[in-house]
């Protein structure tokens, strides 16, 4: 079984409204950025949803970077939001 989660910082809305609405460009020569999906396995976890009823997840965390190839530069979508905002 698998799903989808969404994690920003605390106080991370202008990240979570930039993430989703914002086409993400370089700050420094305005071309698109190339998205970079980086995958890290966090295990399996063990989900009790009713009583008795145990379901095991396999954990994944994924971050985003974001690659200018023209200038060889890799964001995050914090430092995009922080520039942005």
């Amino acid at each position: 079984m698998s799903g989808v989660s969404y994690t920003f910082s605390p106080g991370g809305w202008k990240e979570s409204i930039y993430f989703f609405f914002y086409k993400k460009k370089c700050p420094c020569c305005h071309e698109k950025l190339r998205k970079e999906k980086k995958t890290i396995s966090k295990g399996i976890i063990i989900d009790e949803v009713v009583e008795n009823i145990k379901t095991e997840l396999n954990a994944y965390e994924i971050e985003y970077l974001y690659i200018c190839d023209q200038c060889n530069k890799t964001y995050t979508i914090v430092e995009l939001t922080k520039i942005a905002f």
